[in-house]
């Protein structure tokens, strides 16, 4: 709204460059779509979901099996540390 009333409605040397610099940035943006359309080829079908996105789907993840991570740490050493404080039990 602001954009239609300063160009319809206001003339003068303050916002002329204003104006301007608003008709560089639709050009520019209209670019795109006239290279887009240019470029197209009807011959050319669009290529399927699967293809386009391939591996990028997750897989889906196997559950854990229970005592998984006592398994796997089995082997790290385990050494106590003194600390200050008291564990409540």
């Amino acid at each position: 709204m602001f954009i239609t009333y300063l160009f319809f409605y206001v003339s003068d040397a303050r916002t002329k460059h204003i104006k301007q610099r608003i008709l560089d940035a639709i050009t520019v943006q209209l670019s795109f779509f006239i290279e887009a359309k240019a470029c197209y080829d009807e011959q050319n079908q669009e290529p399927d979901i699967d293809e386009v996105i391939g591996d990028a789907l997750k897989k889906p993840r196997k559950p854990k099996k229970k005592g998984q991570c006592e398994e796997d740490l089995k082997d790290f050493p385990r050494e106590k540390f003194p600390t200050m404080y008291r564990r409540k039990n």
